[in-house]
Parts: structure tokens; sequence; C-alpha cells
């Protein structure tokens, strides 16, 4: 058996995760693992399994020694809307791990692995004979959803942890193309020379990475970058330097679809939008009073119930919602009506 990185010939082959074991390890919270469009409740992770013990236990270990904790010590808190962030970073091994995870999502996702294959002597010794045309840029990711992200929307997950290849960069935005009735493809930026475009969430942090092909001009690349940073609010990790100043990337609907990238003026439309539907003068005054009138008891009666709706074979889910009703004396068999019961009296959070 032939591991994907050193690609010598080995009678046993280790496991490498995609995202990180100690990374799952720091948001247990996440514990939907979705493997080749199938969805699993397990903390585990998606796992790769070609790749040998040198490899998996030295080298790439390297550099989970600084990516992990790059994550651990910036992006476990909770930011507001006009927050920023500056944080020190060592761009080779930042770029290194990160490629690192994206050649193990392309493998698992079986996806063209030509590009990462050029330069695996980069990603594993930080050869600089040969090193790849790529940009990385960061920003914050703000929960602006009206119940908050942890308390998993109906037919959802919370998902503080994922991985979107080919995510969509619109030129206007999500609220233009619905107002407009187009498709959100035609409103994709164009982007010539790029071998893939990746969107990464591990926590707070955002990041957006294009690798560009071999014959992507240097100059061209420099002068996309400079104008995404004016236009879209995600920053450059530059290569000559250590320090970058993050901020806000997310938006009220970039929140709940994170397979799309909006540019400064459709977080703007986007959040008049959904303020104006609010009976608040913002999703953050609205969050507060849901925060109130949403009990812990509630919140995970909700989960619960969503989760037994998507996966109705684990049993184990089954088992906590029917504890719950108990400590909450309400036995399931009588769940629906008790439910519908009690509702039916009860006043809304907001004053309509």
């Amino acid at each position: 058996m032939q591991c994907m990185f050193c690609f010598e010939d080995f009678d046993k082959l280790t496991r490498e995760h995609v995202i990180p074991d100690r990374i799952l390890k720091i948001f247990p919270e996440q514990d939907i693992t979705i493997d080749n469009e199938k969805e699993y409740k397990d903390s585990k992770g998606m796992v790769v399994h070609d790749v040998c013990a040198n490899c998996n236990g030295v080298l790439l270990r390297a550099l989970d020694d600084y990516g992990n904790p790059f994550i651990r010590e910036n992006f476990l808190d909770k930011f507001e809307r006009n927050s920023k962030l500056t944080i020190n970073y060592d761009y080779n091994f930042l770029v290194r791990w990160l490629l690192k995870i994206l050649y193990n999502s392309a493998r698992k996702n079986k996806l063209d692995l030509s590009w990462y294959q050029r330069y695996l002597k980069f990603i594993l010794h930080n050869n600089q004979e040969n090193i790849p045309k790529v940009s990385i840029f960061g920003g914050l990711h703000v929960d602006l959803t009206l119940m908050g992200e942890e308390n998993q929307s109906f037919g959802s997950y919370y998902t503080p942890l994922y991985i979107v290849h080919n995510p969509r960069v619109m030129i206007h935005g999500l609220p233009y193309t619905r107002s407009k009735y187009i498709s959100p493809n035609k409103d994709a930026l164009r982007i010539p020379h790029k071998h893939d475009l990746v969107k990464i969430r591990f926590g707070s942090a955002m990041f957006f990475i294009i690798l560009w092909e071999e014959s992507a001009w240097e100059s061209r690349i420099n002068d996309f970058n400079s104008v995404f940073e004016v236009v879209y609010p995600y920053k450059l990790y530059y290569s000559n330097k250590q320090s970058l100043v993050l901020e806000r990337v997310t938006d009220e609907i970039i929140c709940v679809i994170p397979d799309i990238i909006h540019d400064y003026n459709a977080m703007e439309v986007s959040n008049r939008i959904i303020s104006n539907s609010l009976p608040q003068e913002s999703v953050e005054a609205s969050k507060k009073i849901w925060d109130e009138y949403w009990t812990e008891d509630k919140k995970l009666e909700g989960r619960l119930l969503n989760e037994m709706l998507l996966f109705p074979d684990n049993k184990k889910i089954k088992l906590q919602y029917d504890a719950l009703m108990k400590r909450l004396g309400r036995p399931d068999e009588e769940q629906n009506e008790s439910t519908a019961t009690e509702n039916e009296g009860e006043d809304l959070p907001f004053k309509l």
C-alpha cells in the first residue's frame, strides 16, 4: 500500500483525520460527521486511511502542533458584529497546515489531486524550491442567526467546523439574485487560472483559500488579491508579514448558507433585509429576547427533536429525549398533546 504523502510502499497505513483530531476535540458540540454526503451522529470526524506512520506521526504532526494552538489561542471566543482581532502568525507553518488539511479533504471527496501532489515536498518539508501559488484570506465568523446557531435550526445542526470546496464568490450577492429571480451561479465571480476555491471554518476562524494554477502570473494574482481585499471583508495573510487584523466576514444569510461569500455591500443589504423583518431593531436585540424566553430545557428539547428527525434510527438520541421528558414530567406518549396544549396559550416572545 502506498502512502499518499511520501508515495513509499508499506504493509500498513495509518488513519489521518481530515479536520485534525485535536481541533475536533476543541469543539465536542459538533457531533455530526458528514462523510460522502452521509450523515452520522458521532464526533469522530472524517478520516482517510492512506498515510504512513512517519508522515502521520512525525511530519504532519509537526504541522498540527502549529495549527491546533493557533486556533485554540485565537478563535474560541464569540465575536460581535463590529469586532476586530489582531493575530500573529507564521506564514509557512500556516499555509502548509492548511494545505495538508485541504489535501486530506480532496482525497476524501475524490477531487483532483494533481495540484496538491506537485507541492507535497513543500507541505512535508517546507521545500522552498517549489512554493505553491496560493492566496489565503482570513476573517471572523460572527453568529448572526436569530436563535443562536448552537440551538440548531429545524432540519439542520450546529457546524462550527466545515470545509467547503468551490464556494460561490458572489458579485452582487444572494439578495440581488433573489430580487432578480436569477440563479446564484450566474452571479458567481469568475476567477481565471484558479484550480480550486475553498472556504474553511474552525470556530470563529474563517479562511478563504485560492489555489492558483502554475499558469497564473504573479502580477495578476497580486492585482486580484489587492482588489479582493477592498471589495470583500476577507484579509490576506501575507508571506512577508507576521500579523493581521481580521474582521467579520459573515452576515445574516451566510450564517445559514455557508457555501457563498458576500462582499461588503451584500452584507449590508442582508443586514437590512433581516432587520426590517423583525419587530426589534436588530438581530442582536431579537436574539436577546429569545435567549430570555428559550430556556436550556427548551433548547435541548428542540435539538433532540431535530436530531430524531435527522437520525430516526439512532436509539441513543431517543433515550436522551425520553430521559428529558421524564425529568420534565412529560411522558413521551403524551408529548404531542401536552406540547400542543402548552403552546396554545403561551405568549410569543415578541410583541407584534
